[in-house]
């Protein structure tokens, strides 16, 4: 933390300004995207809504940063009549009230939502299912303003002709300059609003997840994913949430001779709407000959997606091995297949960024994400010096030795030519580490292979952390004795590198498989 408050020092002279820096720019973004509060009453992107009693009061921003309409077809019209950073008017409904104008939120237009995910769990929880079902078309809040409390904002009185439409309609326009003069006078305040954990996480919320092959990846053109059978899109909405994950792999035996073959591109967002394949793909994909109309007609909506970062894309075969073991690959692109909470949480750790989708948001966050468990390495010699792991410690892990191809001599001084550069570990999923690396070297000479990990030996994972730990131990407890040796036969590099050969990395391996093998069982009985 203190080397990043030097960074920003540095950069901008103090955290104060930093912080004000920041603030600005996100207001310039937001206002380019959505438009202020002036800008919008200015230009009639205003609509009047009835609020009733939420959990105690009528006004709760704290617990909702969602609405919507409980009819598509009213959406659709309001999307007609309205542009991106719509303002919602609010006034207390409930029987009896004074019609109270309570405050305004402003809605990003651009994407339907689940509302669920944009409310707070008291809030959720005092809902009915025939409310929960209801919300059909929702939006989620960007921002939220406040009424005077002191001020007499009776919504008949102010905009009577929104007022009586408001009765039959979920939403109703504020028309006329005399009523939008009436809303710029008034002195709005900001207020805080519930945002959910993180709307650009497409895990929030723990949706599930599945995998599916295609025979590319171009979300930009083809916004969906289909089937063949018309009743398979059905079963699927039975087993999953919505919306839910579907995992993309492009197949091995794909027309042409794409570089993503057989290698897990991406993931799709979808929704439980469901159509043909026409509807949610381009004009040049519809007409592409490989593409046989039959074919995956009947297609789930995509509602975003994200793409793995090159560096990290693993194949199928290191990132789900008991899909190909089983020889699953043609009932995965046929039918699609749930995917194992193992596979989830690799999927988690994968950096990604959000890219756009075939009729999807015209808005996206493209920024990078690089979770923690992508295995990022930091300076150190033990995981408390920096090394981020990510991965819970009950969670079954494997032990690993990661082998740096290219002659050690070109990277380190003195070295001859029996030795070789190795990383000793332990990970729920080693293919990932030897990702993880790989991403920090430029494309050249170097790079990464998996050299030993426990399933490939044939071997059980070990339970947990502390079990691995002490296989971990035993390999650097040895190779940290040669290193002492003074021999200039084993080095340590630092952290969990080593120079060594052949001889002593299979030493160490065997030591700490032993090792760890010991603990299990102790574990076990």
């Amino acid at each position: 933390m203190a080397a990043v408050a030097t960074l920003i020092k540095e950069e901008y002279g103090s955290i104060k300004d930093f912080e004000v820096a920041h603030y600005v720019k996100n207001d310039v973004f937001h206002g380019q995207v959505y438009g202020s509060l002036e800008s919008n009453i200015g230009a009639g992107n205003v609509w009047l809504v009835g609020y009733e009693v939420g959990l105690k009061t009528t006004w709760e921003p704290e617990h909702w940063g969602v609405d919507g309409f409980t009819k598509r077809k009213d959406a659709e019209e309001f999307l007609g009549q309205s542009r991106n950073g719509a303002l919602f008017v609010c006034y207390d409904a409930t029987e009896g009230s004074k019609n109270r104008v309570l405050g305004i939120y402003q809605y990003d237009t651009t994407e339907y939502v689940s509302f669920e995910h944009h409310m707070s769990q008291e809030a959720l929880s005092s809902l009915g299912s025939g409310e929960k079902a209801s919300w059909k078309s929702a939006f989620r809040a960007v921002k939220c303003w406040t009424a005077p409390i002191s001020s007499n904002l009776n919504a008949e009185t102010l905009f009577p002709e929104a007022y009586l439409s408001s009765q039959s309609l979920d939403a109703a326009k504020i028309e006329g300059s005399k009523r939008l003069d009436q809303l710029s006078a008034i002195e709005w305040a900001d207020t805080p609003f519930f945002k959910g954990q993180n709307a650009d996480d497409p895990f929030q919320g723990n949706p599930d997840v599945w995998i599916t092959s295609f025979w590319g990846w171009s979300p930009e053109t083809w916004g969906c994913v289909g089937f063949t059978s018309k009743a398979r899109p059905h079963n699927i909405i039975k087993k999953t949430t919505d919306p839910f994950i579907m995992v993309i792999y492009v197949t091995e035996t794909a027309p042409g001779d794409s570089t993503l073959k057989g290698k897990v591109a991406g993931y799709y967002e979808l929704s439980h709407e469901i159509g043909l394949k026409e509807d949610f793909i381009s004009a040049d994909q519809l007409n592409a000959a490989h593409h046989p109309k039959e074919k995956w007609a009947h297609s789930f909506r995509a509602i975003r997606a994200w793409e793995i970062d090159d560096k990290f894309k693993p194949t199928i075969r290191e990132f789900h091995p008991d899909l190909v073991k089983n020889k699953q690959q043609q009932t995965v692109s046929t039918w699609a297949k749930e995917l194992p909470i193992e596979q989830i949480e690799r999927l988690k750790a994968l950096p990604r960024k959000q890219i756009k989708v075939f009729k999807g948001p015209k808005v996206l966050n493209d920024t990078p994400v690089i979770p923690s468990g992508s295995g990022r390495v930091g300076g150190g010699n033990f995981r408390g010096g920096g090394y981020e792991v990510g991965e819970p410690q009950s969670t079954e892990k494997q032990l690993y030795i990661l082998e740096l191809s290219g002659v050690a001599s070109d990277f380190v001084e003195n070295a001859n030519q029996d030795q070789k550069i190795f990383k000793v570990g332990l990970s729920a999923w080693p293919p990932g580490r030897k990702l993880a690396l790989n991403t920090a070297l430029p494309n050249g000479k170097f790079s990464w292979g998996v050299r030993n990990m426990t399933e490939n030996e044939d071997l059980t994972p070990y339970a947990n952390f502390n079990v691995a730990k002490i296989g971990e131990d035993a390999m650097k407890d040895f190779l940290a004795e040669k290193h002492r040796d003074s021999d200039d036969a084993t080095r340590h590099l630092g952290g969990e590198f080593y120079l060594t050969d052949e001889s002593s990395i299979n030493s160490a391996w065997k030591l700490g498989c032993d090792a760890a093998n010991e603990a299990e069982s102790k574990n076990n009985g």
